[in-house]
């Protein structure tokens, strides 16, 4: 309604202003950047192409396998 609560009135211990946890903010904008990510591929050419072969692509499986620092890059551009 527009109305604040005089703060003088709320106990000192809540007077605070609250921590912001920088995982949890870490995690959701990872989060976002995935989702952007997926769907950007699944519209582009490849993703396109790809999709009708195996619609699960690209899934957290794929992307493991081929992200191993064991392969090189143009193995796992191959295997893509």
């Amino acid at each position: 309604m527009g109305h604040t609560l005089d703060t003088k009135q709320i106990p000192h211990y809540l007077r605070k202003p609250i921590s912001i946890n920088l995982s949890a903010v870490k995690k959701v904008h990872n989060e976002e950047l995935k989702n952007e990510w997926k769907d950007t591929w699944r519209s582009s050419k490849c993703g396109l192409v790809v999709a009708r072969i195996d619609e699960s692509t690209p899934s957290s499986k794929f992307l493991n396998s081929i992200s191993n620092p064991k392969l090189s890059r143009m193995a796992a551009s191959r295997i893509a």
